[in-house]
């Protein structure tokens, strides 16, 4: 019953979505919502982030921002644990992996772009540009291309059939010399 229900409310969204029938047209896929978007995004961001940190994760988890508000005692004794927990086995991408999604986890406000002004505060404005080339790629990097040209199509086959209607409707053509140029072409 349940994955019924959200098959519903997945099928509702994509019905009064907005872009819908563009998707369609464009064949891309229609189900994905904003949230979905956001989430991978933000977790790819956090990969990113953990793969090229290194020894600068301390700085970085202390700098980022915690809704509701964490201690600095608190921040302190996560720092702690994590070291201890890795302490045994793991590198700075493990520890760097394991505070970002703790927390993604408890700032529930978490978003790309408070990592990128952390990740500038702590001068690695390689990782921020890499997060903000992430941020503002398109979700389909040739959509607009193609948006425009599949446009420019539609209007000239329009324009193509409005005028073929006028010079049936005015008796340029019959309907069979029509179908003869047709079949030319």
């Amino acid at each position: 019953m349940g994955k019924c229900l959200d098959k519903l409310r997945e099928i509702c969204l994509c019905k009064n979505s907005s872009d819908t029938l563009l998707k369609i047209y464009l064949k891309r896929p229609v189900a994905r919502s904003e949230q979905e978007r956001f989430e991978e995004l933000l977790s790819t961001a956090v990969a990113v982030v953990s793969m090229h940190i290194g020894k600068d994760w301390v700085a970085l988890y202390r700098g980022l921002p915690f809704f509701p508000p964490r201690g600095l005692d608190i921040i302190e004794r996560d720092i702690l644990e994590t070291e201890d927990l890795f302490a045994y086995g793991g590198d700075s991408k493990d520890i760097a992996f394991h505070l970002l999604v703790k927390w993604c986890r408890m700032h529930t406000r978490a978003h790309i772009t408070d990592l990128i002004t952390i990740l500038e505060l702590i001068h690695r404005h390689d990782i921020a540009t890499q997060l903000e080339e992430m941020n503002h790629k398109p979700e389909y990097e040739d959509e607009e291309e193609v948006v425009v040209e599949e446009i420019s199509e539609a209007e000239r086959l329009h324009q193509l059939v409005t005028s073929l209607c006028q010079k049936l409707e005015s008796g340029e053509y019959s309907p069979e010399n029509l179908l003869q140029k047709l079949q030319r072409k």
